[in-house]
């Protein structure tokens, strides 16, 4: 693997897991619609910018719906249910479930990519569903909590949609072209859905508009733009089997900055769901060749 394309996982991988707990910190003040509105507002900022430089291309028409299903699914549907999920899931526990991701990623790539699916891939997506059902429950599990984690499985299944679609996207455009193109998309999106955005900025406290400012500028704009070009040199399921490094490094992040730490029973239950997304993309990469790539083989 290349030197860039490992340091671009890295960036992805760190960026992400903060992402989760400056969500949680910045709900505090914030409404999920509107968190979600204001990170990508200045993430599309960014991109405004740097597209005047790098004079960004106009894509091709016959590319216009998946351009813009990526976006509204990947960027604007994907971030207003993770919001709203971490309202009442640790950002820890959310990245474990959002964790997910390449097991639908896997799915879709199956269906729609046409990528293999093994009797071992079905037994991994069953772990991790066994490990969802431990995260879910809880001594104090209440109707509202049980809802979180639905929707926070269904943030995990647009994302695995985004990438999907991007796929195609990504032989004929530039890694900064489809990143620039999904944020816009998505941004356009959620203008429709905040409301009241400017009364929150003004109520807010000063750390949480520089949370949410962060978010923008290093989770969104950097790591999306690092994302779309790991994905321009790896296949989907074998780019996202590196996801299940996010939720260490968010429940690492979440104790220091949050102090939230997990109970035991969702500690195992992270663990289960890492377990059956390894399963899940073990083995059935298929290189250019025809020859399978294992994972261990990528760190060489």
């Amino acid at each position: 693997m290349e030197l860039k394309t490992v340091l671009s996982i890295i960036v992805t991988v760190f960026f992400w897991a903060s992402a989760f707990v400056g969500i949680r910190a910045s709900l505090e003040d914030f409404s999920p619609q509107n968190l979600a509105l204001l990170r990508f507002l200045v993430a599309s900022l960014i991109f405004f910018v740097i597209a005047f430089f790098k004079k960004i291309r106009i894509p091709e028409k016959s590319d216009m719906i998946r351009i813009f299903l990526s976006g509204f699914i990947g960027i604007a549907l994907y971030n207003f249910a993770l919001n709203y999920g971490e309202q009442r899931i640790e950002a820890g526990i959310a990245s474990f479930i959002v964790n997910t991701v390449p097991i639908f990623s896997a799915l879709f790539s199956m269906f729609f990519l046409r990528e293999k699916f093994y009797l071992r891939q079905w037994v991994g997506f069953l772990i991790s569903l066994c490990g969802i059902i431990l995260i879910a429950y809880r001594p104090e599990t209440d109707f509202t909590i049980g809802v979180s984690v639905f929707v926070l499985l269904f943030a995990a299944t647009t994302q695995a949609a985004m990438f999907t679609l991007q796929k195609p996207l990504t032989k004929k455009y530039s890694p900064l072209e489809c990143t620039a193109y999904a944020i816009w998309s998505g941004t356009f999106t959620l203008l429709w859905f905040g409301s009241g955005l400017l009364n929150e900025i003004y109520a807010a406290s000063i750390s949480s508009t520089v949370t949410v400012i962060y978010l923008g500028i290093f989770p969104a704009a950097i790591a999306y733009l690092t994302w779309a070009y790991v994905l321009s040199r790896l296949s989907v399921s074998v780019a996202t089997t590196f996801l299940y490094l996010v939720p260490v490094g968010a429940t690492l992040i979440g104790w220091i900055w949050l102090r939230e730490i997990p109970t035991l029973l969702s500690i195992g239950g992270g663990i289960l769901v890492i377990i059956g997304v390894f399963f899940v993309n073990q083995n059935i990469r298929t290189s250019e060749k025809g020859k399978r790539i294992h994972i261990a083989s990528l760190y060489k």
